[in-house]
């Protein structure tokens, strides 16, 4: 019964990316509602695309990353990605499928994302 108990817990790690070195990707942290296309305005109000990702993010959309035309949902691994809403950044984490738990994050020169 251990056995099994151990072994399930094992593929659960691993499943999750426990013991996979981590990897780092440049792109810009948004939302995952507006993608790499932010809204242009809310109740008439021209919206940056820092102030639109921390809108939806309060609306209850996720953080996301967008790198080199893909997208990847966040999970913050303890930072705080409001910091970091809009902006370009360097970010290292751990991938599982199209989810990034982050390690460390830091501000970074990315590619601007269109917004229409």
């Amino acid at each position: 019964m251990l056995k099994t108990i151990l072994m399930a817990m094992t593929l659960s790690m691993v499943s999750a990316g426990v013991g996979k070195s981590p990897d780092t990707w440049v792109g810009r942290i948004s939302d995952s509602v507006c993608g790499a296309r932010h809204m242009s305005s809310e109740d008439g109000k021209p919206l940056t695309a820092r102030d639109c990702t921390l809108a939806c993010v309060r609306k209850g959309a996720q953080y996301v990353l967008i790198a080199e035309g893909r997208v990847y949902t966040l999970v913050p691994g303890g930072v705080d990605l409001s910091r970091y809403a809009g902006r370009g950044v360097r970010l290292t984490g751990v991938l599982a499928g199209e989810t990034i738990t982050i390690s460390t994050v830091r501000t970074a020169t990315a590619k601007p994302s269109p917004s229409h």
